[in-house]
């Protein structure tokens, strides 16, 4: 596992809902000094705190230890020309909907 960039996936994300690192701490019941150190790769973090760092970030695992791979918006629009024919037309424009969403998103 790289630490460092955990921490920077978890600095991320706590940065894009505004919190700073004295309320995670707060939230997730250990100190900021301890928050600090995860964020910059020198502490590990225990499974527990893992979920209770998820539960307020609002965000997977998956999203904490991997970071986020965001599809760029041609491969979106691609993936999604290729899918949509087999759809009903409610299920597309949701399904674009979505798209633009997550382009949103990745753009952040």
């Amino acid at each position: 596992m790289d630490l460092k960039q955990i921490g920077l996936n978890i600095k991320k994300l706590r940065m894009r809902i505004d919190m700073t690192q004295s309320q995670l701490a707060d939230k997730v019941g250990k100190s900021p000094n301890h928050i600090a150190h995860i964020e910059s790769g020198t502490a590990k973090m225990s499974l527990d705190t893992l979920v209770d760092v998820g539960k307020a970030l609002n965000a997977s695992p998956n999203e904490i230890l991997l970071g986020e791979y965001p599809m760029k918006k041609e491969d979106m629009d691609e993936f999604f020309m290729e899918t949509s024919p087999y759809m009903e037309s409610d299920d597309q424009l949701l399904l674009s909907q979505i798209a633009d969403l997550l382009a949103t998103r990745n753009q952040q």
